[in-house]
This record gives structure tokens, C-alpha cells and sequence, in this order.
């Protein structure tokens, strides 16, 4: 449809795309329509072997390399001073379109965590708007990648996992005390509300206490 393409032209021309390293425009084609003939079968075959190609750095089974853009994103948070959970982890990438799967977990002694959007350019804009950003004032630091994962297979609903799309899901352990947990992180934050907002550097620190994670203190940072 027209009115797709002129979305698309309209959002990669305010935040233009990046593919290695390197900048991706997008632009209208003098072109209404493609069309193909046995008149191009050289055309044709240069296409195909690039194809090819392009499956093959990709790997046989398909799955996205490190590099390549994907729907899942690998977060590892830097100079973790104060402590960051799943919640605050969904509180900030939410922001910046639907999180449908978040799986946390501890890998050489830093807290990384695997978040799946429903679509790349959710996950690019979430990338290239969060990367090297602190949660709290000079710590926490978001460092963000591409997984090579392009889908998350997440089994249970608790403090480490969780599927926002099926909450029915288990919690894994029967003796876990959801309200619990949720009274301990509320008081964790309420410890950490004299810390700058995760959002300040993005414009976002007008946020009210009533919406806010970190206590009435943070926004006024």
C-alpha cells in the first residue's frame, strides 16, 4: 500500500537506519511497479547468487548473525552500582514500542537481558535511542547488541523471565511468593528514588510521580 510506503520513507528519514555501521536512506522510486522477464535472465541470475550469498553469511539454519538487525536485542548493563531487575528493564524499553518476551540473567558477572520486540524497526529505534544510556545518574549503563537469536522461548513468568503475551504461564518455582517479590522491588525503589531518572537524557524526566518507577524525587531530576 501507498500509504505503508510513505510511513516507511517518513520514519527512515527522521531516524535513519544503520546496517553495519554504516547509513541506510530510504527514498521513493521513480518506479510505480517492478516487473520481471526471461529479457533480464543475466539480471535475474546476478540476483539469485546474491541471494545465495546473502543466505549463506546468514548461516544454513537461517538465524541472524551478530550484526544484523533482529527483533530480539542483548542488553548488558555496565557499572550495575544499584540493582536493576526485569520490571525496570520492561519500564524502559517499553517506552519505546510493545516488549513482547524479556528473559534476565547474570553472564560473567554482568546482568544482561534478552528483550523481543513484535518487529526490527521497534527493535532498531530501541537500539539506536538506549544504547549507552544510564538507568540511573553515572550507572547502569545500557549496552545494546543484536542477538543472534530471533525468537525467545520463554517458559516461565517471574522476576527472571517473562512473556507479555502469555501470562498464564507458570512461575516455575510453587513455593515463589509473587506478591512478595513485587514488595520487595517496590521497596527497592522507593531506596532509590534520590537517583536521576533513566529518562533525563531523553527529554522524558517531566514524567509524573503517579508513572514514574523511581519515586516523586526522581522526576524532579
Amino acid at each position: 500500500e501507498e500509504s505503508a510506503a510513505v510511513a516507511m520513507v517518513n520514519y527512515f528519514t527522521n531516524c535513519v537506519a544503520q546496517l553495519r555501521d554504516r547509513s541506510v536512506y530510504v527514498q521513493f522510486s521513480t518506479h510505480t511497479r517492478l516487473k520481471t522477464d526471461q529479457t533480464h535472465s543475466n539480471s535475474s541470475a546476478s540476483a539469485q547468487a546474491a541471494l545465495q550469498a546473502a543466505q549463506a553469511l546468514a548461516g544454513s539454519d537461517g538465524k541472524e548473525q551478530v550484526g544484523g538487525a533482529n527483533t530480539v536485542l542483548r542488553v548488558i548493563v555496565e557499572h550495575m552500582v544499584y540493582p536493576v531487575t526485569l520490571d525496570v528493564i520492561h519500564q524502559i524499553f517499553s517506552r519505546v514500542g510493545k516488549v513482547m518476551k524479556i528473559v534476565t540473567f547474570t553472564k560473567n558477572n554482568n546482568f544482561q537481558a534478552l528483550i523481543q520486540y513484535p518487529d526490527v524497526i521497534t527493535a532498531q529505534a530501541a537500539k539506536l535511542s538506549l544504547d549507552g544510556q544510564n538507568i540511573y545518574n553515572a550507572c547502569c549503563t545500557l549496552r545494546i547488541e543484536y542477538s543472534k537469536l530471533s525468537n525467545l522461548n520463554v517458559k516461565y513468568n517471574n522476576d527472571k523471565s517473562r512473556d507479555y503475551n502469555n501470562p498464564n504461564l507458570p512461575s516455575g518455582d510453587p513455593t515463589i511468593d509473587m506478591s512478595a517479590l513485587h514488595q520487595t522491588n517496590a521497596l527497592a525503589t522507593q531506596s532509590l528514588g534520590m537517583l536521576g531518572s533513566p529518562f533525563a537524557a531523553m527529554g522524558l524526566a517531566g514524567l509524573t510521580a503517579a508513572t514514574h518507577p523511581f519515586g516523586p524525587a526522581a522526576t524532579a531530576a
